[in-house]
C-alpha cells in the first residue's frame, strides 16, 4: 500500500518538500474520459531529428496509459513515449509498418502518490548503442530493456518521428490506436539539437534524498522546434512558455481540456489523491484520481494517512446509486465492503437516495431525509488528528456540521461537539464506499481543484497557510492535505 504519510514523503524522491526553493504552481490534468489532449503541427523549420532532450514531471494513475509525447505522421509511421498500462516507461518507433526500436523498463512506477521526474535523451550519433537513448528518473539513470524481440536501441544516426517535418505532435493521445491518457504533467519541455542532463532541471534538496525541480528551464536553448509547456494560463493550457528564449511560440491546441484541468497539485506541493492501488475491484478512478466510480460493493482510500494535524476535505455526489459512504476508515477496512451494511472501522457519512446518516463505527444515526440527491451539495470532512489516540471527526453538508447524535451544533473551529471521537491510535485515511450493484460517482477535493471537475463554481477559500481552493470556508486551524502542510 502506498501512502503520503509524513514518514513516506521524507523517505522517497517524489518531489515533495515544504521549502522547495523553485516553486511550480500548477500542473495540467489529462482525463481519459474527456478525450483530453494537446496537439500541434511540427514546425516546417525543423532541421534535424537525430538529437533532442525531453524533461517533465508526471503524477500518474497507476495501471493506465500516459502518452506524454507522440509524433504521428500516419498510422504506419510514428513515435510515442510515456507509461504503459503495465506501469513501465515505454518508447516506440514504428516506421513503414514495422517496429524500428521499442524500449521499456524492468522497473515499475507504481506509486500513485509520487511526482516522478523524467529526462529522456536521444542522440543517435553516439557510437555506443546504449548511449543513443538514455532515461533518467528523479536524477538517476534508469536501464532501458528490450521489449519482446524488438530492437532495443536506435541505429547510429537514425531519425525518428518525434521531431519530423509534417508530423503532428500530441500530448495525452496515441492517434494510431485512439488511446487517451490519465495523468498530470508539469514543466514539460523539449529541446531540439540539445543534450541536457537531469541536473539542468532538478536537484537533491539539501539534507534530504528528495529530488526537486530547479529553476532555469527558460534559459536553455530550445532549438528550432522545442517547447516549454507549463500550463500557467488556464485559458490557454497549450501555451509555449519557451517563446521568450526560443523565439518560436509553437503553441499546442487543447482538446477535451478545460480551465479546471489546471490544478495546483505540483512537484513542489504534492496533494493527496485517491489511491489507485488501494481500491476495490469494482472501483475505477478518473479526473486525476479525484473521482470515485463504482458499480457494486467496494471502496477506495486516499494516499494520505493522517498524522498529528487538522485537515479539511470536500466532496460532491455526481451520480447517486443505492448508497455510499464518505468519511475516514482505518487500514483494516475491507475494500469490498458494502457501504450501508458493513460500517465497522468507518466514521462519517452514509447517504442513500432517501436519507442521510452519520456512521460512527457501527450503526448509523439518522439525520433526516435526503434533499441533496442530484443537487451537487458539498459534503465536508474536518479531521482533528492532533491527538492520534483520540481523533475528532466533524461531518458536514453545506457548512452544517453534525454532532454524535445527529444534532446540528458541531463546530470544528471551536473543537466542540464532534460527529465522532475515535480512539485506539490506528492509521486512518479518507475513504469512499459504494453499496450494491448500482452505479455511484463522487468527486473529492483535497484542495487542488475547487470546481469538482467543472461541476461547481470554485469558492476560492484557502486554509490558514493560504493553500487550497475550497468551496466553503475552511474551519479555523484546519488545512489542505498536501506536502507543504505536512511539513516535509
Amino acid at each position: 500500500m502506498s501512502s503520503l504519510s509524513e514518514s513516506s514523503v521524507l523517505a522517497g524522491a517524489s518531489g515533495a518538500t515544504a521549502d522547495p526553493g523553485y516553486v511550480v504552481d500548477q500542473s495540467i490534468r489529462f482525463n481519459n474520459d474527456d478525450s483530453a489532449y494537446l496537439s500541434r503541427s511540427q514546425p516546417t523549420t525543423t532541421t534535424t531529428n537525430k538529437l533532442f532532450t525531453i524533461s517533465f514531471w508526471i503524477k500518474r494513475s497507476v495501471g493506465t496509459v500516459a502518452v506524454v509525447w507522440c509524433g504521428h505522421l500516419n498510422n504506419s509511421n510514428y513515435n510515442w513515449m510515456g507509461f504503459n498500462n503495465d506501469d513501465t516507461f515505454f518508447t516506440q518507433f514504428y516506421s513503414g509498418g514495422s517496429n524500428i526500436f521499442v524500449q521499456t523498463t524492468t522497473r515499475k512506477f507504481r506509486d500513485p502518490a509520487a511526482w516522478y521526474h523524467i529526462v529522456y535523451i536521444y542522440d543517435s550519433a553516439e557510437a555506443i548503442s546504449s548511449e543513443r537513448s538514455r532515461l533518467y528518473v528523479n536524477g538517476e539513470r534508469t536501464d532501458l530493456a528490450q521489449y519482446t524481440s524488438n530492437t532495443l536501441y536506435p541505429s547510429q544516426n537514425g531519425s525518428t518521428y518525434w521531431i519530423y517535418t509534417g508530423v503532428t505532435n500530441y500530448i495525452g493521445l496515441k492517434p494510431h490506436t485512439t488511446v487517451y491518457s490519465d495523468f498530470s504533467v508539469a514543466e514539460l519541455a523539449m529541446f531540439q539539437d540539445q543534450e541536457y542532463g537531469p541536473e539542468n532541471f532538478g536537484e537533491t534538496k539539501t539534507g534530504t534524498d528528495i529530488w526537486v525541480p530547479k529553476d532555469g528551464i527558460a534559459d536553455l536553448n530550445f532549438g528550432d522546434s522545442g517547447f516549454y509547456i507549463k500550463g500557467e494560463d488556464s485559458s490557454d493550457l497549450g501555451n509555449d512558455s519557451g517563446t521568450a528564449n526560443s523565439g518560436n511560440g509553437y503553441d499546442f491546441t487543447a482538446s477535451g481540456l478545460a480551465a479546471n484541468d489546471q490544478i495546483t497539485d505540483s512537484p513542489t506541493n504534492n496533494f493527496a489523491v485517491l489511491n489507485s492501488i488501494d481500491k476495490g475491484g469494482n472501483t475505477t478512478l478518473a479526473n486525476g484520481d479525484l473521482e470515485f466510480q463504482s458499480s457494486s460493493d467496494g471502496g477506495v482510500r486516499s494516499t494520505v494517512f493522517f498524522n498529528a494535524a487538522k485537515y479539511y476535505i470536500e466532496a460532491i455526489v455526481g451520480t447517486f446509486g443505492s448508497g455510499f459512504s464518505f468519511g475516514i476508515a482505518n487500514i483494516d477496512r475491507s475494500l469490498t465492503a458494502d457501504s450501508g451494511e458493513d460500517l465497522a472501522d468507518f466514521y462519517g457519512w452514509y447517504i442513500n437516495p432517501l436519507q442521510n446518516w452519520i456512521a460512527s463505527g457501527s450503526n448509523p444515526w439518522n439525520t433526516g431525509s435526503n434533499s441533496n440527491s442530484g443537487s451537487l451539495h458539498v459534503m465536508q470532512m474536518a479531521v482533528d488528528a492532533t491527538d492520534a489516540d483520540s481523533i475528532k471527526l466533524y461531518a458536514g453538508i453545506n457548512n452544517t456540521y453534525y454532532n454524535s447524535s445527529g444534532g446540528t451544533d458541531g463546530n470544528p473551529s471551536s473543537g466542540s461537539n464532534p460527529t465522532a471521537t475515535i480512539t485506539g491510535g490506528e492509521q486512518w485515511s479518507i475513504g469512499f464506499w459504494n453499496r450494491n450493484a448500482s452505479a455511484s460517482n463522487i468527486i473529492v477535493n483535497f484542495g487542488q481543484e475547487g470546481t469538482f471537475a467543472g461541476n461547481k463554481t470554485a469558492g476560492g477559500n484557502s486554509d490558514s497557510n493560504g493553500i487550497g481552493n475550497f468551496f466553503h470556508s475552511v474551519p479555523t486551524g484546519f488545512r489542505a492535505l498536501c506536502t507543504k502542510n505536512i511539513g516535509s
